[in-house]
C-alpha cells in the first residue's frame, strides 16, 4: 500500500484555506484510518443498519406524536363544544321555567346572551385556528428537523462509504475528500 506524502497533503489543505490545526488532524485521521484499515464492508452494512434503524425509529416517534397531538386537538375541540351545548341547554331550562311573564325581560336577556355566545363562538373558531396553524407549524417544523437529520445521516454514510471505497483503491485524495465532507 502506498505511503502518503504527509506533506504535500497539509500545503494542499492550507491552500484550500483549511486552518493548520485542522488540516493537521485530518491527517493525521486519514493516516490513522488507512493504516488501520478503519472500515470494512461488514463495518459499512452494520453503520447503515444503524442508521435504518435510528430513521424508522424518528419516523415512528414522529408519527406518534403527530398522532397524539391530533387527538388531543379533537379532545379538546370536542370539550369545547360539549360545554357550549351544555350552556345553551341550561339556558333553555332556565328560560323555560320562568313563564310568560318574564318573556319580555327575557328576550333581551336572550340577546345580550346570544350575542355573548357570539362572541365566544368566534373567539373558541379563533383560538382553533391559531391552535390548527401551531399545530401544522410544529409539524412543519418536526418533518423539517427529520429531514435535516436524515440529510445529516446520508452525508455522514455518504462520506463513509467514500472512506471505504478511498481504502480500498488507495485514493488519498478521495479519502481526505471525505474527511472533508464529515468535518463540514
Amino acid at each position: 500500500m502506498p505511503k502518503m506524502d504527509v506533506l504535500k497533503a497539509l500545503d494542499e489543505l492550507k491552500e484550500a484555506g483549511v486552518e493548520e490545526r485542522t488540516a493537521r488532524v485530518m491527517i493525521r485521521l486519514v493516516t490513522d484510518a488507512v493504516e488501520l484499515q478503519a472500515a470494512t464492508r461488514s463495518d459499512l452494512e452494520r453503520e447503515c443498519g444503524v442508521v435504518r434503524a435510528e430513521v424508522t425509529a424518528l419516523g415512528v416517534d414522529l408519527r406518534a406524536e403527530m398522532t397524539a397531538l391530533g387527538v388531543d386537538l379533537r379532545a379538546e375541540m370536542a370539550a369545547l363544544s360539549a360545554a357550549l351545548r351544555r350552556e345553551m341547554a341550561d339556558l333553555r331550562a332556565e328560560l323555560t321555567a320562568r313563564g310568560a311573564e318574564l318573556r319580555r325581560e327575557m328576550a333581551a336577556q336572550v340577546a345580550g346572551l346570544r350575542a355573548e355566545m357570539a362572541a365566544q363562538g368566534a373567539d373558541l373558531r379563533a383560538e382553533m385556528v391559531a391552535q390548527g396553524a401551531d399545530l401544522r407549524a410544529e409539524m412543519s417544523a418536526l418533518g423539517t428537523a427529520l429531514r435535516r437529520e436524515m440529510a445529516e445521516l446520508r452525508d455522514q454514510l455518504g462520506a463513509r462509504l467514500l472512506t471505504v471505497v478511498g481504502l480500498h483503491f488507495g485514493g488519498t485524495a478521495l479519502l481526505l475528500g471525505a474527511f472533508y465532507a464529515l468535518l463540514r
